[in-house]
């Protein structure tokens, strides 16, 4: 601050308005009230809601832009994300939940077709040697590995 010459203000008020701070307190308020709206919405889809859950393991490629993480359950990726493993492929572009142990989740419901399986923004295909079945919840489902 000497070598600067920079000398604090008595008068916090004063500089506060000279420089926009009302404005500035206003939206960043409001950008948290649509961030936290946000981590509702996201953790009702991904974390309560029933879900597919996907086994970690395979390759992936993703945008990471957008990405939010849900304190405890893991980071939500909207932008494009495809992964391939000996389970199968998955496609989503609205949203797949990353758990910490690589776990991916998509919300559910679920419709089953076959060897494919579908949601609102989302494609699986299931591997040779798998299958889907119910989930440890209500309305969620797994991949099952059949040797």
């Amino acid at each position: 601050m000497v070598a600067l010459d920079i000398r604090p203000t008595a008068d916090a008020d004063g500089a506060s308005s000279r420089y926009g701070g009302s404005e500035i307190r206003s939206a960043e308020e409001e950008y948290d009230k649509q961030r936290k709206a946000r981590l509702l919405e996201l953790r009702k889809r991904f974390v309560e809601g029933p879900v597919l859950m996907v086994p970690s393991g395979g390759g992936a490629t993703f945008n990471a832009v957008g990405a939010t993480p849900i304190p405890g359950a893991g980071t939500v990726f909207v932008l494009p994300y495809r992964t391939q493993g000996e389970w199968g492929t998955l496609e989503a572009t609205k949203g797949v939940l990353i758990r910490d142990d690589g776990q991916r989740v998509l919300a559910g419901p679920i419709r089953l077709e076959g060897t494919t399986i579908r949601g609102e923004g989302w494609t699986v295909t299931v591997g040779s040697g798998w299958s889907v079945q119910s989930g440890p919840r209500t309305g969620d489902h797994q991949f099952i590995h059949n040797p």
